[in-house]
């Protein structure tokens, strides 16, 4: 199906998904696991606060920190498979989590278009991209404004790709299809540069 504007079409993908959708058994399986070992060090600072405060730093975390990008990232994956759209598309949609052991959900509430400024969010200009590239969106013309910070971030990332792809004597396209995910990960040690906790 085509659609004369992204909000057209997004508009049609929240009246598909109803509202309330199912979460994958995947990210069900993840979020337990996120919520029990939550519990698990928020138990441990509770028995040892009286003696030290060495594990009190786990704890910082909020339980709101459970739904953190990863999460967010593969439940849009998911749910654009199921309703055959974009993932941007999805990441448009105002959903709230309903945490239960047996199964849980989210509620469709409404279609984000705007932030507080009333500039476009970069979700709805990527789902607008995204459509006219699928063919799903008619017209390529953008109508709404981006916000200034963005706009600067964008052409500034533009820009260094294409200087990259002049030195590397390659396409810009050769360039993105180069950053593509592997098929296997090598084995790394995760302490250089990184924020873990050390015994120094």
């Amino acid at each position: 199906m085509t659609y004369t504007s992204i909000t057209e079409g997004l508009q049609n993908l929240k009246e598909t998904m109803g509202g309330e959708v199912e979460l994958s058994e995947k990210m069900q399986t993840y979020l337990m696991d996120r919520m029990h070992f939550g519990v698990n060090v928020m138990s441990k600072i509770k028995q040892t606060a009286h003696m030290h405060t060495a594990w009190m730093p786990f704890g910082a975390a909020s339980m709101a920190e459970v739904f953190d990008g990863f999460f967010w990232y593969e439940t849009y994956l998911h749910f654009a498979k199921e309703y055959e759209v974009p993932p941007s598309w999805i990441a448009c949609m105002e959903l709230h989590p309903k945490v239960s052991a047996l199964g849980s959900s989210m509620s469709v509430e409404n279609i984000k278009l705007f932030d507080d400024d009333g500039f476009a969010t970069e979700f709805l200009y990527a789902a607008h991209l995204d459509g006219v590239e699928l063919g799903l969106i008619a017209n390529p013309h953008f109508p709404y404004e981006r916000g200034e910070e963005e706009t600067k971030v964008s052409k500034m990332a533009e820009s260094e790709l294409n200087k990259f792809a002049e030195a590397s004597n390659m396409t810009v396209d050769e360039v993105l299809d180069s950053m593509k995910k592997p098929d296997s990960f090598d084995m790394f040690t995760p302490y250089e540069n990184d924020d873990s906790h050390s015994e120094d």
